[in-house]
C-alpha cells in the first residue's frame, strides 16, 4: 500500500530520529534490538509514520537526547497537522510534492508554457485538463490540477507564515489561452505584499530559461532548498503588478 506523506513538522520528526540513529552509528537491526521493538516498525518511524509519545521518549531515552525541546515541539506540531492530500486521490507523486509545498516558506519559479498553478484561475486550469493533458500518465497530470485550489489556499493561509512566492513568466504565455479573468486574476494576486509576478520578454531572444520550467522550494524550518532546477534569477525589473524581468 502506498503512503500518504505526511505533513511538514511529522515528516521533519521523522527525518530527526532517522538522524538520531545515523548519528549512533547503528544500523536498523542494532537499533531495533535496542530499543526493544521491531525492526520494522523502526523502519516505519523513520520513512513514513509518526511515534507516538511513548516511542518517542524511549527513542530519546536511548539516544541519550539531553535537549528534547525540539524534538517534544516538532510531536505536538505534527499532531495538529492534517494533510489534505491523500496518494489514493491524488497520486504518490503529486502529494509528495503538495507536503513540501505545504511546508515551504518560499516558492520561486520560472514557467516557459502555462500559467503557474498557484496563479491559475478554475477556468484556466479547466482548460488545461481539456485541452493540454498529454503525456505518458495524463490522468496523473489530471490529478495535480485537482489539487490546485487547495495548494492556492496557502496564499491566503492567515494562521499561518504567508508563503513567499516568485514567479516569472515567459511573456509568451500571456498570448496563449488567456483570458481576461486570468489576467485581471495576475493582477490581483501580483499586489498581494508576498507575491512578485514578472515577466521575461520575448524580446530578451535566447536564454537558459527556454530548456524548460522549473521550481524551486525553501523551507521554512531548514531553509534548505528543494529543487529541479535553480530558476533564473533577474537582475532589474520593477515590483509593480506585473512587472517585466530581465536576467
Amino acid at each position: 500500500m502506498t503512503e500518504t506523506p505526511i505533513p511538514g513538522a511529522g515528516a521533519r520528526l521523522i527525518a530527526a530520529i532517522r538522524g538520531l540513529r545515523q548519528m549512533s552509528g547503528c544500523n536498523q537491526v542494532e537499533a531495533s534490538r535496542l530499543l526493544g521493538m521491531p525492526a520494522r516498525k523502526l523502519n516505519r518511524l523513520e520513512t513514513h509514520q509518526l511515534p507516538t509519545r511513548d516511542e518517542l521518549r524511549v527513542i530519546l531515552d536511548m539516544f541519550t537526547v539531553r535537549d528534547r525541546r525540539p524534538f517534544e515541539e516538532m510531536y505536538e506540531a505534527a499532531r495538529t497537522q492534517i494533510a489534505w492530500w491523500h496518494s489514493s486521490t491524488y497520486g504518490t507523486a503529486n502529494c509528495r510534492y503538495a507536503a513540501a509545498e505545504d511546508d515551504a516558506s518560499s516558492v520561486t519559479e520560472f514557467s516557459l508554457g502555462i500559467i503557474p498553478d498557484l496563479l491559475q484561475t478554475p477556468d484556466y486550469s479547466q482548460a488545461l485538463r481539456d485541452q493540454c493533458i498529454a503525456g505518458a500518465d495524463p490522468t496523473m497530470a489530471g490529478r495535480r490540477l485537482d489539487m490546485v485550489p487547495q495548494r492556492q489556499a496557502r496564499l491566503f493561509d492567515r494562521t499561518r507564515p504567508p508563503l513567499r512566492l516568485q514567479s516569472i513568466v515567459h511573456e509568451s504565455v500571456l498570448y496563449q489561452g488567456v483570458s481576461r479573468t486570468q489576467l485581471s486574476r495576475l493582477i490581483e494576486l501580483a499586489r498581494l505584499p508576498h507575491v512578485v509576478l514578472q515577466v521575461l520578454p520575448q524580446s530578451r531572444g535566447l536564454h537558459a530559461g527556454l530548456t524548460g520550467s522549473m521550481i524551486l522550494l525553501r523551507s521554512r524550518s531548514t531553509s534548505s532548498e528543494t529543487s529541479e532546477k535553480s530558476p533564473p534569477r533577474p537582475t532589474s525589473g520593477t515590483r509593480l503588478n506585473i512587472s517585466r524581468a530581465s536576467p
